[in-house]
């Protein structure tokens, strides 16, 4: 929708939450309960801490899946193994 105003209609009758601050402060708190009450939620929204090693902790997950499935360990061997070297890169 090309039209700002219909959007945050649509949004609040349909009580889809917008993705940005601003629009939902923008909503009409009578066309969206919802939506009005996750703005007065907001101030107390924290974004969560950046991981440096996201990709390697990620990493370490998928190859806990893949020992798993391939038969390589057991469940139980690869969440181990998995916990131990997360824990050393964060």
């Amino acid at each position: 929708m090309r039209n700002k105003d219909g959007a945050l209609y649509f949004r609040g009758e349909n009580d889809r939450v917008p993705t940005t601050r601003g629009a939902i402060e923008a909503m009409d708190p009578r066309i969206s309960r919802f939506s009005h009450q996750v703005s007065a939620l907001l101030s107390y929204a924290q974004a969560p801490p950046g991981l440096v090693q996201y990709a390697n902790i990620s990493e370490q997950l998928q190859l806990m899946f893949e020992r798993v499935l391939l038969n390589q360990t057991s469940p139980a061997k690869s969440v181990n193994r998995a916990s131990e070297v997360i824990a050393a890169l964060s």
